[in-house]
């Protein structure tokens, strides 16, 4: 763990100084624009993995942690193909796959995040449970949206309601465990 959290780190450290001399003397070209984009990839890589990495050191949710490193790294290298290949093979069906697998690794480190902070209380589980179960119904709904080109407008109207519940119980959630603390 500590030793992909240094290297994690380090990736950082190397995206911020290649962006900031391409910016400062850079004449924007094609490559340098693919290697801006690069690290800006590498960047959110960064961030979406910090979850995973939590479960990983504390040895909970394996399967979750798992599957959300799998996706999150396939997203990773499948952006990498688009921006470094050019046109992807296969077209809008890797577009279309590339958008599920960000759906997906997006999806299961947001519930990461949410199952980070243990808690006993009834109604903390209720509001982690819950919220899990929506961020699901919202990867669902992007996942059909993604593959059926859009989505039906009673469908819409499902889906803002669902990812308003999922900010909400987002939010709500770690107000809750702060909350319930004994002695607070």
């Amino acid at each position: 763990m500590r030793t992909a959290l240094i290297i994690l780190v380090a990736l950082l450290i190397v995206s911020a100084a290649i962006s900031i001399s391409v910016i400062l003397v850079g004449s924007f070209d094609d490559t340098e624009l693919r290697i801006l984009a690069t690290s800006g990839v590498l960047s959110g890589y960064t961030a979406l993995m910090m979850p995973s990495l939590v479960h990983i050191e504390g040895g909970r949710n394996s399967l979750l942690t798992r599957f959300a490193i799998t996706s999150t790294s396939v997203t990773l290298i499948m952006i990498l193909l688009l921006i470094w290949g050019g046109d992807p093979i296969g077209g809008e069906a890797f577009l279309k796959g590339l958008a599920s697998i960000a759906v997906l690794a997006i999806a299961t480190n947001h519930a990461l995040v949410l199952l980070i902070t243990k808690s006993t209380k009834v109604i903390v589980r209720i509001f982690q449970r819950a919220t899990i179960s929506i961020i699901a119904l919202v990867a669902a709904f992007f996942l059909l949206a993604i593959w059926n080109g859009g989505m039906a407008e009673p469908l819409l109207r499902v889906f803002l309601t669902l990812a308003i519940l999922d900010a909400l119980g987002s939010i709500a959630t770690p107000i809750l465990v702060r909350s319930t603390r004994s002695g607070t």
